[in-house]
């Protein structure tokens, strides 16, 4: 797992861990000593990042852009025991994606951060139809890997509801302030996301 640009990926979502821990305690009802980090090993081969309670979650952070907030993406190349993104999402593992946007201002001490959380099972369903499904779109990044943007306007027209909850949250050094809209067909502890 010598992997270098995992290991600085690794680093540079870590710093955000805890925010996202609280956001995810926060929507599953549950509190944050029951979400757990994953290993390496889980995150590295099954693509999962915390686990809520038996549920895997993965995390992603986008660094701050000027790009519009209307897509995520799931990493199509890097060497990962030549499995990638998409390949274990539709494995089964992660059952969610907390999707981030690293919206803080530069030389500020809180952490803003716009998110999705997305119930993964529709692309799962799709297979390799999501291709045709929806539209998505390959983008290149500095370090070579290869990412998939996946519309979610597109997805929720052809697949229905996807977007389980959306929010933002900022985190100071004291106090962490979170506005949320949660999808009322969101079920956490539903059957399906049992792993």
């Amino acid at each position: 797992m010598g992997d270098t640009n995992y290991r600085e990926g690794r680093t540079f979502a870590d710093t955000f861990l805890a925010t996202q821990k609280i956001i995810l305690a926060d929507l599953f009802g549950v509190t944050s000593g029951v979400v757990r980090t994953s290993t390496d090993s889980e995150d590295w081969n099954d693509g999962v990042d915390v686990y809520v309670a038996d549920i895997g979650v993965g995390l992603r952070v986008r660094r701050h852009s000027d790009r519009p907030f209307k897509d995520f993406t799931l990493r199509l190349r890097r060497n990962q025991n030549g499995h990638h993104e998409l390949d274990k999402v539709r494995a089964g593992k992660i059952a969610f994606l907390l999707y981030c946007i690293d919206t803080s201002a530069p030389g500020t001490a809180a952490t803003d951060l716009a998110w999705w959380l997305i119930d993964l099972a529709p692309i799962r369903k799709a297979g390799m139809n999501l291709l045709a499904d929806v539209k998505t779109e390959l983008q290149g990044n500095k370090d070579g890997t290869t990412f998939l943007a996946i519309d979610l306007e597109s997805l929720i027209a052809k697949y229905g509801p996807v977007l389980m909850a959306m929010g933002t949250t900022t985190t100071t050094t004291t106090t962490v302030t979170t506005t949320k809209t949660v999808h009322p067909d969101f079920a956490p502890q539903g059957e399906r996301h049992v792993r």
